[in-house]
């Protein structure tokens, strides 16, 4: 503690220390002579390291030479700015950061030396109120004034103390007429009585209510908050009010046309659904009796000609139909893609051996070139084979006689894997490029002998966006085409290893080792003679018939197959419902379903997964598959 002039008494300096503002002590010269403990905390000085030290430290420069043209013109006139006089200034801290300060500057004699004294108080704190204060004058200022906001504030009497403009406005009242009244005085009484019935509540409850109100086709979202004083009590109630009639209209009307979009949605849906039952089931007599009929060694080679030809004509009509049906589920927004781990070269090699004999016969040169090691992309395998078909059939049937098609992939950046298919044929115009993935558009070629719909392009790209892909087109007239299909690799663990998913080879083995009761429940005559004939075919194989859905379930029971083959359509019982029930029913919980249907939507596959039925062949039956299903269950 600094000691005083030698009159101070103990006691007064005690005091001096106590005082909780810094105090200075200083001669006329300006020469700090004493300062209390207090300015260590405001000024970051220690009190006796400021003794001898001119006050202009504790000053910005600015100040300072103001400050001592005070000093001198007081002790030369005896004229006083800042003597006896408190008023606010600016202070330095010891670090060099400046402060606003109160300061009051006092001044006695000691004996025959002039003493100054002087008491400071820091500001910091009040200005940074006072600014955020100022502040909020402008925010409520801004909210007050803002178009949108309805605003009135009422006191504990429910009498309007504050009201905006929007709010006048809207209640078309002059000002006067609604400052320091209650509602009742100038709205309909039953809205009066139920605003000032919420306003009591929130004075009671001191919590927030929101409400919407209509009145004369208006539509108002209130929200009534209350505001508190210093002792926790409610003092006021906010009312904030927007007035949302038009989005209320714009809800109606979206609600609407959604109601609209869905049933007209659910009917498109239903009548796929309805339009690929009733088309593949014919197809299911005439692709599925040409199968038997090609087994039949009893044909002449013209006969088996003409059973070929009408095979592959079905084949062209079954793929037509599942074109036309995919395209319009992709724009209904109903087709589901199943992304897997999947092996782009294995599918594209898979794609490949189909197409060899269209590629032979054409005289043309196929190249690949793959790159070993190749991450498996993210992709609906059985979608992505689709693609490849489409993209590879293009690069044949729009080819010269005796051209190439080069096949390769390569991966990108780590992420993309990019499948590129190049042919030398005729080629697209830069007029045809801009219109190459419209629906039914063949640019030109519809009477050209080239077979084609016009949707195997759109229907591809459309799959490969589904799977998080994109394609890519290059083409010259007359010079050929080149479509990149990009996908994005499957993030894995390089050292894993991947399989593909496919079915693993059965062991070869013949019919004659294999014994086989099958039950099949199914109302359709014409399905019920093929599969008759499919089995009869195949020697220790049995067939059992139920024409209707719980015959079958009784006849399971007694019977016990070894496989049932469920249609889905039946007459009595839905096909799904009857699943569930027999895998509920402990004795033939354990014989395999398999849904043999004429509809093939996503929606009924994964309905038939759920009530657990261990595979879906879809209508018209490929028997080979369905031989090789059924073998190996029994295996």
């Amino acid at each position: 503690m600094t000691e005083f002039p030698s009159k101070q008494t103990s006691l007064a300096q005690s005091l001096f220390d106590t005082v909780p503002d810094p105090m200075i002590v200083m001669n006329a010269k300006g020469i700090i002579l004493s300062a209390n403990r207090a300015v260590s905390e405001v000024f970051g000085w220690e009190p006796k390291a400021l003794e001898g030290q001119s006050i202009n430290c504790l000053m910005p420069s600015d100040f300072a030479k103001h400050h001592d043209g005070y000093l001198k013109r007081y002790l030369e006139t005896g004229e006083s700015k800042i003597i006896g006089v408190g008023r606010e200034a600016v202070a330095m801290h010891k670090s060099g950061r400046i402060f606003p300060i109160h300061l009051s500057v006092g001044h006695c004699k000691l004996g025959d030396e002039l003493l100054f004294t002087g008491l400071i108080r820091d500001l910091s704190i009040q200005h940074k109120v006072q600014q955020l204060m100022a502040r909020h004058e402008r925010i409520m200022e801004g909210v007050l004034n803002s178009p949108e906001e309805l605003i009135i504030v009422f006191d504990e009497t429910y009498k309007v103390v504050l009201v905006n403009d929007a709010m006048i406005n809207f209640l078309e009242q002059p000002r006067d007429g609604v400052l320091g009244r209650r509602l009742v005085d100038f709205i309909s009484s039953e809205l009066a009585f139920e605003c000032e019935r919420i306003i009591s509540k929130v004075f009671s409850t001191a919590q927030m209510v929101r409400f919407t109100d209509s009145r004369k086709g208006i539509y108002l979202d209130t929200q009534m908050s209350p505001v508190m004083d210093e002792k926790g009590k409610v003092e006021f109630v906010t009312a904030f009010s927007r007035d949302i009639t038009q989005i209320k209209h714009s809800k109606v009307r979206l609600l609407k046309e959604s109601k609209r979009a869905e049933q007209a949605n659910r009917a498109k849906t239903e009548f796929l659904a309805n339009m690929s039952h009733e088309l593949r089931t014919p197809l299911n007599s005439v692709l599925g009796f040409t199968q038997l009929l090609k087994e039949d060694e009893g044909l002449n080679d013209d006969q088996q000609d003409s059973v070929k030809y009408i095979y592959d004509a079905g084949l062209h009509l079954k793929n037509l139909i599942e074109d036309i049906l995919d395209l319009a589920r992709i724009e209904g927004g109903n087709l589901t893609v199943i992304p897997t781990l999947t092996d782009v070269v294995e599918v594209l090699s898979e794609v490949v051996d189909l197409s060899s004999q269209k590629v032979s016969a054409r005289k043309l040169v196929l190249e690949s070139q793959f790159v070993e090691g190749l991450k498996p992309v993210f992709a609906d395998r059985t979608r992505l084979k689709q693609v490849f078909i489409n993209f590879l059939d293009n690069a044949v049937k729009y080819n010269v006689y005796g051209g190439s098609i080069e096949l390769s992939v390569c991966c990108e950046n780590d992420d993309w894997a990019r499948i590129r298919i190049k042919d030398s044929g005729v080629g697209i115009s830069e007029e045809n490029l801009e219109r190459l993935f419209e629906p039914f558009n063949r640019l030109g070629y519809e009477s050209s002998g080239i077979p084609g719909t016009g949707i195997g392009l759109v229907l591809s790209r459309r799959l490969i966006e589904a799977m998080g892909g994109h394609v890519e087109v290059m083409s010259e007239e007359d010079k050929g085409s080149q479509f990149d299909i990009v996908l994005p690799l499957a993030d894995v663990d390089e050292q894993g290893m991947y399989q593909s998913g496919e079915t693993i080879p059965l062991s070869p083995q013949t019919n004659e080792e294999v014994r086989l009761n099958l039950l099949y429940i199914e109302d359709n005559e014409s399905n019920i003679s093929l599969m008759r004939r499919f089995v009869d075919r195949r020697k220790g194989w049995q067939l059992t018939v139920a024409r209707v859905g719980l015959e079958g379930f009784q006849l399971a029971q007694t019977l016990l197959p070894n496989v049932i083959l469920l249609d889905i359509n039946l007459s009595d019982i839905n096909g799904l419902e009857l699943a569930v029930m027999m895998n509920s029913t402990e004795s033939i919980q354990h014989i395999p379903i398999l849904a043999v249907t004429a509809d093939g939507t996503e929606e009924t596959r994964q309905a038939c997964e759920y009530a657990g039925i261990h595979l879906v062949h879809t209508k018209p039956i490929d028997f080979v598959a369905l031989e090789n299903t059924l073998l190996e269950i029994v295996s």
